[in-house]
């Protein structure tokens, strides 16, 4: 929602979805409504990279 809204944050569509994308692979319900309503916005190459962002992300393990 921070990216989306730019709340703190530039305002970027893509990034937010990826974030969204990540949480959905991770069993977060309502990341798969968020994503929804994203993509409303969003041209299809945006989507594509978002999903290509979150395919290639891995968290950092410390």
């Amino acid at each position: 929602m921070l990216y989306r809204e730019g709340l703190g944050v530039s305002k970027d569509l893509v990034q937010s979805y990826m974030w969204a994308a990540i949480a959905a692979r991770r069993g977060e319900l309502f990341a798969h409504a968020f994503m929804g309503a994203i993509e409303l916005k969003m041209s299809e190459s945006e989507i594509e990279e978002a999903r290509a962002r979150a395919d290639a992300w891995t968290p950092k393990v410390y």
